[in-house]
């Protein structure tokens, strides 16, 4: 894959009359480069005589990294992920004074050791001109424990969680880069419905990390304002002698505000004369009804899109009102008709231009896919007009997501196959990454930056 670089525009110094000495010219300056508690991230500190913004660079290895600082201030810190363990690094930052002067500060740093947990990543397919590049973070699920990974374009782990070398005890699905970019959230689930799990929310320089709880919160969750957070959350009802399991949307205010969005149990019944398997076997006997679990949030809509593996749906929901604003599925109660199959088994969503980006699980006996949902609002009707499934058809029976990228590349987690695979809009395989690593990765998240 590329090197990424992000780069910005500025102009040189601006020419002064002679004999004008008013405007606040900033002379050269020191740089501090600390290793963080997460040994591959650094922390630059930096002061300039006068307020200034400008460009952090790393150089390691005949690599270039490039970090935009653009906030006026005398006073800087930049906490820079994107270098490999065990790496030397040169730091250049480029200030660009108020009164368009310019000064250089120079430091250095060597990245640490990865912790003995930290897998080691084959890298099986790279084909740097077509693929995206940035950095994906996915967590890990093994029997011994739980773990999150930072993986850059050349299958190097660029950040991870926890920084010792014991694994996390709990098992987060999800992991997300803050709307702030600087730190890394995860969320644990409750035991039960009358328990409550946590969005957690880690440094990326490593450090204490801070809890939000969320009563009854499972599998996954997004952030839709900083520091606020949505959830999915468990709820059991009665119908005569059984039990049945649904859930709902939780949502945590940035002040600590709880509300429930949403209920299934408000919008659907459940159909009777089925049953349901008693999927999680800390409610023994509960049946397993919705299953919601993927969750993706539109900040263009304020709308919360959820993915319902049992009943082969996807929903919208209003995160402000509460409403159910769309259905989507082969089946009844759907706002769009279906034009042939639309999913089977769906375990995450994403809205993309016309429609849905989906991870279709599919039968045992048939292929998993990632798959694009186009929706016509003016006909009403829904139809895959975009699908990959691996040539050795893989079927994954626990997890699995898809991510579109900005560059209409996708990203596919075969969770299970512990396999990482972006292929083009084609059908094209351009970057492919394994590990061997207990049972399975998570969800998968995107970020072309990493870092404040």
């Amino acid at each position: 894959m590329p090197t990424l670089l992000l780069l910005f525009a500025c102009t040189g110094p601006k020419p002064s009359d002679e004999g004008d000495d008013t405007a606040p010219i900033a002379s050269d300056f020191d740089v501090e480069v600390e290793v963080g508690e997460v040994q591959t991230v650094l922390v630059v500190r930096w002061t300039t005589e006068a307020p200034t913004a400008g460009t952090v660079t790393a150089s390691f290895g005949g690599e270039t990294l490039v970090r935009n600082e653009a906030a006026s201030a005398k006073n800087h810190t930049l906490t820079f992920v994107g270098v490999p363990a065990e790496t030397e690094v040169a730091i250049r930052v480029d200030a660009i004074g108020e009164d368009g002067s310019q000064s250089v500060g120079e430091g250095s740093a060597v990245t640490g050791a990865l912790p003995d947990w930290v897998p080691e990543l084959t890298l099986d397919i790279d084909d740097p001109e077509k693929s995206e590049g940035g950095y994906t973070l996915f967590t890990l699920i093994s029997d011994t424990g739980a773990a999150i990974l930072g993986v850059d374009e050349q299958a190097r782990v660029v950040w991870y969680w926890p920084s010792s070398e014991t694994l996390l005890d709990m098992t987060p699905f999800r992991a997300r880069e803050s709307i702030d970019g600087g730190a890394i959230l995860y969320a644990y689930a409750a035991s039960d419905p009358d328990d409550y799990g946590e969005v957690v929310r880690v440094p990326l320089a490593g450090g204490e990390p801070a809890s939000t709880p969320v009563p009854a919160s499972h599998t996954d969750f997004v952030e839709y304002t900083e520091g606020g957070y949505v959830a999915l959350g468990w709820d059991v009802r009665a119908f005569g002698d059984r039990q049945i399991l649904g859930d709902s949307l939780i949502e945590v205010a940035p002040d600590g505000t709880r509300r429930e969005v949403w209920n299934v149990f408000d919008w659907f019944e459940p159909d009777l004369s089925q049953t349901w398997p008693d999927f999680y076997g800390r409610m023994k006997g509960v049946e397993d009804w919705s299953h919601l679990n993927g969750m993706s949030y539109d900040p263009a809509t304020d709308t919360v899109l959820v993915s319902s593996t049992f009943n082969n749906a996807i929903l919208e929901v209003d995160r402000a009102s509460g409403d159910l604003a769309a259905t989507i599925t082969d089946g009844d109660g759907s706002d769009y008709v279906a034009r042939g199959v639309l999913m089977s088994l769906p375990h995450s969503v994403q809205p993309i231009d016309g429609g849905l980006h989906v991870f279709s699980r599919n039968a045992s006996d048939q292929c998993s896919q990632s798959m694009d949902v186009t929706l016509d609002d003016d006909a009403g009707t829904a139809q895959v007009t975009w699908s990959y499934e691996d040539p050795d058809c893989i079927h994954i029976d626990y997890l699995g997501s898809t991510l579109r990228l900005e560059g209409g590349n996708t990203l596919i987690g075969w969770s299970t196959s512990n396999r990482v695979d972006e292929v083009t809009a084609d059908g094209e395989l351009v970057w492919s990454a394994s590990l061997d690593f207990g049972h399975a990765i998570g969800f998968l998240q995107h970020e072309v930056v990493i870092g404040e």
